[in-house]
């Protein structure tokens, strides 16, 4: 089971996309390198984890730019 995460930057950046779980305890940590400006596409094997309500945290260049929830169901 994958979950797909696409983002778009201005700019390049540093950009970390991080997991947590519902507690706000991170469970992984999908990307922590600078990136050049255009679209970019994560994927996020999930099989290892329980269906439950997780949240994913996009920071670029340290500004929190997004944080979502998901519920991965399987």
């Amino acid at each position: 089971m994958k979950a797909v995460f696409s983002y778009s930057l201005k700019s390049s950046a540093i950009v970390l996309l991080k997991i947590y779980d519902i507690n706000g305890k991170e469970i992984a940590s999908l990307l922590n390198k600078e990136q050049e400006s255009g679209e970019h596409t994560i994927h996020w094997n999930a099989a290892g984890y329980p269906s439950s309500v997780y949240y994913y945290k996009l920071i670029s260049n340290g500004i929190e730019s997004d944080t979502k929830r998901m519920i991965l169901i399987k």
